[in-house]
């Protein structure tokens, strides 16, 4: 299998292509697609076959996580439980660079576990799109090999997921994201910061002091 490529320009007809994907994923299948931090491996987050095939893709460690984007933060209350630091982080930073590391609900897919579920509302309209085809939600990380820099052109991607992917989403005239989101785990009583993206820990701590967590 060699990866089919489309190219998202500013004119495409992105409900057509959210669905073409939409058929990619729901088969079991591999995709890559532009999100507003770094460009996403995507799968069905559903099918435990499809999430074993990204993590053998992109060589992650069986014992890692991955997220879920949702396409609104109804679809993530599908499957991770939000405590009200949880609903007041949503409300100020989704969509956007935000994952929420939040306890699972009895629903959720018990391979996507590890210590809690990663949430994130895109902050990318096309992305969203995107989960909203596929059923509100898609598994993902980010489209690199585990510990590598991420590609930087179609041909990269062709080479490291050619045979993995069976479909690339190509953003037209704009680069390939560097920046990660930002993770805050929410599982236990004292919020944890596992990662600092564009949202800063100064950003996240106003917000909560503004609405009286201390």
């Amino acid at each position: 299998m060699t990866a089919r490529i489309v190219i998202l320009t500013h004119d495409a007809p992105v409900s057509q292509i959210a669905q073409q994907a939409s058929a990619v994923i729901r088969a079991g299948n591999l995709i890559i697609f532009p999100t507003d931090t770094v460009y996403g491996l995507g799968a069905d987050p559903e099918n435990e076959q499809a999430v074993t095939a990204l993590f053998t893709a992109k060589g992650r460690a069986a014992e890692k996580p991955i997220a879920v984007l949702a396409s609104d933060i109804c679809q993530a209350k599908r499957w991770a439980v939000f405590s009200p630091m949880a609903e007041t982080l949503a409300a100020a930073f989704w969509p956007g660079p935000l994952t929420l590391v939040l306890p699972p609900t009895p629903s959720a897919p018990a391979w996507l576990i590890k210590k809690g579920i990663g949430m994130r509302v895109p902050g990318d309209p096309f992305t969203r799109r995107l989960c909203d085809a596929t059923g509100g939600l898609i598994a993902t990380t980010s489209a690199n090999l585990s510990d590598a820099r991420a590609p930087e052109s179609i041909d990269e991607f062709l080479a490291i997921f050619g045979e993995e992917a069976e479909l690339i989403i190509f953003r037209q005239d704009a680069g390939v994201g560097t920046a990660a989101s930002t993770v805050m785990d929410l599982c236990d009583d004292r919020p944890v910061l596992r990662r600092t993206g564009s949202i800063t820990p100064t950003m996240i701590e106003r917000i909560l002091l503004e609405v009286g967590f201390s």
